[in-house]
C-alpha cells in the first residue's frame, strides 16, 4: 500500500504537501514528509491540499490538526437526546530543525497524545 501523503518544494522554500486519506498517524506522516524536504531553516511555509483526501480515521483528522492547533474544539459528538460534547484536540505534534555536524541538518517529528505517554 502506497503512503497517503507526498511532499514537494515550491518556489520560495515552500513545502508543498497532498494528503489523499485521513490515516490514524496523519499528523505523524505529514510532519515526516516535510522533513523528508530536507528544507532545514529554509522553510518559509506549508500548503496543505486535502482536496483528494477520500476520508478515514477521525483519530487522523485529530491528529493533523493538532500539528497545527493545540487544545481547540474540532468537532462535536451529539448523543440521541441532543447534548452536545466538544471534541478537544488532545495531540501535541513537533516538527524539530536539528543540526548534526554543521553541514547536515535534519528534522525530527512526532506526535502523542496528551493523555498518553510521549
Amino acid at each position: 500500500m502506497s503512503s497517503p501523503v507526498s511532499a514537494t518544494v515550491l518556489a520560495g522554500d515552500i513545502a508543498y504537501v497532498t494528503l489523499s486519506s485521513f490515516v490514524p498517524d496523519a499528523g505523524t506522516q505529514v510532519l515526516a514528509a516535510i522533513g523528508d524536504l530536507h528544507l532545514g531553516s529554509r522553510l518559509r511555509g506549508i500548503v496543505l491540499d486535502l482536496r483528494s483526501g477520500g476520508g478515514g480515521a477521525p483519530a487522523g483528522v485529530s491528529q493533523l490538526l493538532g500539528a497545527f492547533a493545540h487544545g481547540k474544539i474540532w468537532g462535536y459528538n451529539v448523543d440521541g437526546n441532543g447534548t452536545c460534547a466538544a471534541r478537544i484536540l488532545d495531540w501535541v505534534c513537533h516538527l524539530h530543525f536539528c543540526r548534526h555536524d554543521g553541514r547536515r541538518s535534519s528534522w525530527l517529528a512526532g506526535c502523542c497524545s496528551r493523555s498518553s505517554t510521549c
